[in-house]
């Protein structure tokens, strides 16, 4: 059963889709700005006709746009203009047709037991004790400023694991382990915290109790000194930067091209003729970066045997002069000389 907070976003996601989609469209021409209306007149029936059951977004649905969130809001945010088909999967590739299937979603269970506390309230947005659950508190952050939220008892860290999965945790995968948070995993930290020191006040008052309390804001993430144990603070995650020099929030930054999260599509990609479809994000010790369409030896070696037998007798007079390999593999990759076939 999906919390609260997560069917409010998972809505917002599904009603925003269809000009999202419907603007896309626009952008790289396959309609005009002044269909868009009626392009979401359209669609937006067609989106929600196998994802709505009874008037809201099916559990299947919610637990998919949680499941990909930082991708789909992305997809949402990024302001491409090209395209090749009216595919939802082109707009955004986690809509690829092998891994997402309305039907079959809202018809998985989502089953068993809940995720502790995931309906209960924990993580849900909150001004004081009053706005949450009994038994649960309306806490700050250690570091991060940002909003409040619910929170539950403790007796160690260990307990607190259903903030974690309420928000968000990371593990990453070995090659990105040289990154600005000197961690193997992305999460906005929690510990079990009494509440007694004098730091500590941004986070509660003390009530003789251990409580769960989240160390960063929102769409941040916990960073180590360089001695990999030591807490040094927190980093934006990727895609994201701080909205100022204080650090209150962590904003959507709309420059960054790609990340660990954003996938590379030819859609963002300076795709070459002899590309084989190997596009990949080279990312920076903020996991993210720039798409490159890498195209190895082996390929451009391919291409110049192809080059060599394919071009006639006037595409190299024009083409070759004394330096026929380089200038035949332009000509077969690009396709900008008259007469050089590919």
């Amino acid at each position: 059963m999906p919390s609260a907070a997560d069917r409010t976003a998972a809505e917002a996601f599904v009603d925003a889709l269809p000009r999202a989609l419907c603007e896309f469209h626009a952008r790289c021409g396959r309609s005009s700005a002044e269909q868009v209306d009626d392009c979401i007149a359209e669609l937006g029936p067609e989106i929600r006709e196998d994802i709505v059951v009874a008037g809201r977004v099916c559990d299947g649905m919610v637990a998919f746009y949680v499941a990909n969130q930082t991708a789909l809001d992305a997809c949402m945010s990024a302001q491409r203009d090209t395209c090749r088909t009216d595919d939802l999967s082109e707009f955004c590739p986690v809509f690829d047709d092998d891994e997402f299937d309305p039907r079959e979603i809202c018809s998985m269970p989502t089953g068993g037991a809940e995720p502790p506390g995931s309906a209960a309230g924990v993580m849900e947005r909150c001004d004081a004790d009053s706005d949450c659950p009994t038994g649960m508190r309306c806490l700050g952050r250690i570091i991060g400023k940002g909003s409040r939220y619910c929170s539950i008892p403790c007796a160690s860290t260990a307990d607190c694991s259903p903030l974690l999965e309420a928000s968000y945790f990371f593990r990453l995968a070995p090659k990105f382990h040289n990154n600005r948070w000197n961690r193997d995993v992305l999460s906005m930290g929690v510990s079990c915290e009494r509440l007694a020191s004098e730091d500590q006040s941004a986070v509660g008052e003390p009530d003789g109790r251990s409580w769960c309390a989240v160390t960063c804001q929102e769409n941040a993430a916990v960073t180590l000194g360089d001695d990999g144990s030591s807490l040094s603070g927190c980093a934006c995650l990727p895609n994201f930067k701080w909205a100022d020099e204080q650090k209150t929030a962590c904003v959507w930054d709309p420059a960054t091209e790609c990340s660990i999260f954003t996938p590379c599509t030819v859609a963002n990609t300076d795709v070459h003729e002899c590309s084989e479809g190997d596009i990949s994000c080279v990312v920076n010790e903020g996991l993210e970066g720039t798409c490159f369409d890498f195209v190895s030896g082996s390929i451009i070696a391919a291409c110049v045997a192809r080059c060599n037998w394919q071009c006639d007798n006037n595409c190299l007079r024009n083409t070759c002069g004394s330096n026929p390999s380089e200038l035949c593999t332009r000509a077969c990759c690009y396709s900008d000389v008259e007469g050089c076939e590919r």
